[in-house]
């Protein structure tokens, strides 16, 4: 689903700055991975303020460190496992 939306992203990244958008470009066109952590922690936040999103702030937090631990292994070919719990907030 991801490798579908982050091309779409990306090319509309010019009409939106949400965090959203930020971290799907520090991610996937960046590759910045230290920007994106701490997307993560403003997206859990604004996701916990959304109406509409706040049922899910706490998957949308795991699977968004997810997908950055996927994609930094990926290209580096190793992760931090120990970071992964803390920066899920699920230490």
């Amino acid at each position: 689903m991801v490798e579908v939306v982050a091309p779409i992203v990306l090319q509309e990244k010019d009409k939106y700055s949400d965090s959203f958008t930020q971290f799907i470009e520090a991610v996937y066109e960046e590759f910045d991975f230290k920007k994106a952590r701490e997307l993560i922690k403003k997206i859990a936040v604004e996701a916990q303020d959304d109406l509409l999103l706040k049922p899910f702030a706490e998957e949308i937090q795991l699977q968004a460190t997810i997908l950055v631990y996927l994609v930094e292994s990926q290209i580096f070919k190793s992760v931090q496992v120990s970071q992964i719990g803390q920066d899920s907030g699920k230490d």
